[in-house]
């Protein structure tokens, strides 16, 4: 037996019957037809080359392998212990490399065949080990470089820990209308009936800063809110996919309240800013003209990505439009309610700070 499963073992390492093995299953000549024209040029250049080999063979050698045909036909009805080895087999060729499929092939002597095979399996244990110990050593690094990250996050000084972290939760988060009118209706919700101002569908953008001042007034101490189970219900609004991310972060060290607080402010403050009525290219050139020296001085000086923005905001300013001074207020309520919350606002708000 042992003797027959080398013979088996070989005959496949040369390839002359892995593909009429995987044909047995096919029932008619029709089929089998079939099933060669599905053939890709490579397997189609395999197969003439294990026809090729096959006709070289001696009468006595044909012999054997159809013999060994009919026995593999014998095994499959008894249980197919063989060929389920053959199959094992074939499947481990796949993730042999072109050139290691190649020297198998090529060789014909079956014992320096057999060493080969085992050659290949020592080297795929090998290389199996390093990708683990690789694995292990990577998953170890980074949670020495997680644990540092906790540690330095838990810093005082809050300025300088917001300056570690790479990642920006309010452009990465960052909340659409409909999103943050989800999360705001739990604030709402949240509230004492009494303390809601009115119908929440009444509530405009500029007016969502003082619910968040009115929630966080009731909480025990503001620098902790929002409450885990507040902090919860607003969760289940936000897309999965940025809850994830929430949590995610949250594993690097992040804070899920200061990330929770960044988003649900920068949402505020840019529906308020879409709010705003939005300058023309004349509107733009007016101002421009109408710059004073020290204004022109300033525009000149800011950089070409910036010279928009500028025009837009002098623009707005001098007009006095309803919505740009809504927009100012909420700003300004804003940033107010980062720092009654103990929360470093994202760079972008930074600019606007009082204590800059």
């Amino acid at each position: 037996m042992k003797q027959l499963v080398i013979c088996v073992v070989t005959l496949f390492a040369v390839g002359l019957f892995s593909n009429c093995l995987s044909a047995q299953d096919l029932k008619s000549l029709g089929e089998k037809v079939k099933h060669l024209e599905r053939l890709s040029p490579v397997e189609r250049d395999r197969l003439d080359r294990n026809i090729q080999s096959y006709r070289t063979l001696t009468s006595d050698q044909k012999a054997m392998y159809r013999q060994l045909y009919e026995e593999l036909n014998k095994d499959r009805l008894q249980g197919g212990v063989l060929f389920n080895l053959l199959e094992t087999y074939n499947q481990w060729l796949q993730t042999l490399s072109p050139t290691q499929r190649d020297q198998l092939q090529n060789e014909s002597n079956e014992g320096r065949k057999i060493a080969l095979i085992r050659q290949f399996m020592d080297e795929q244990d090998r290389q199996a080990k390093e990708e683990h110990d690789r694995l292990v050593k990577e998953e170890q690094e980074a949670s020495r470089n997680s644990n540092n990250s906790n540690t330095i996050n838990k810093s005082t000084n809050s300025e300088s820990a917001f300056n570690i972290r790479q990642i920006n939760p309010v452009r990465e988060l960052r909340l659409d209308k409909r999103e943050l009118e989800a999360v705001m209706r739990v604030i709402y919700d949240d509230l004492p009936a009494d303390k809601r101002p009115k119908e929440f569908e009444s509530v405009e953008p500029h007016e969502f800063p003082a619910l968040i001042r009115e929630s966080a007034d009731l909480s025990i101490n503001p620098e902790e809110w929002p409450s885990q189970p507040l902090l919860k219900k607003m969760s289940e609004k936000l897309p999965q996919k940025k809850v994830q991310i929430i949590s995610t972060l949250a594993k690097w060290g992040f804070g899920e309240r200061e990330i929770a607080v960044q988003i649900i402010l920068g949402g505020v403050m840019r529906q308020a800013q879409e709010t705003v009525i939005k300058p023309t290219e004349n509107d733009r050139k007016a101002t421009l003209e109408g710059l004073k020296p020290i204004e022109r001085k300033n525009y000149d000086l800011a950089p070409d990505d910036k010279k928009i923005g500028f025009l837009n905001h002098k623009f707005l300013e001098k007009k006095g439009d309803a919505s740009f001074l809504r927009m100012q207020e909420t700003r300004q309520k804003v940033m107010e309610l980062f720092e009654k919350l103990n929360v470093t606002p994202p760079p972008q708000f930074q600019r606007f700070s009082k204590k800059r």
